[in-house]
């Protein structure tokens, strides 16, 4: 992925973008489309802001060694797991119709 730099990003002129992206977009909408608008950038920030706080526990358990390895074991499909009964709706609509 592309490492951009941001450090020289000016907070005065994020926040005044933002501010008039905004209101560009609140001028043309009904209340109830701002309104959906509005949640929709919610549900986004917070689902950015997930996903970081992920990266940021994920990459301090690969630093300190406390993630957790897979091993080939583990990553493998057993016999036991290969032959055990699994229910289907298919499975389950053939029982039903033998009761009938």
């Amino acid at each position: 992925m592309d490492k951009r730099n941001f450090s020289g990003l000016n907070s005065a002129e994020i926040t005044a973008s933002v501010t008039a992206a905004a209101n560009l977009l609140a001028a043309k909408l009904s209340d109830d489309e701002l309104n959906l608008l509005s949640s929709v950038f919610m549900q986004f920030a917070d689902t950015l802001a997930t996903i970081y706080v992920v990266r940021i526990i994920n990459s301090t358990a690969e630093t300190d060694g406390t993630a957790p390895k897979k091993s080939d074991k583990e990553n493998s499909v057993t016999p036991e797991a290969e032959s055990s009964p699994r229910c289907s709706s298919s499975s389950a609509e053939a029982e039903n119709t033998e009761k009938q």
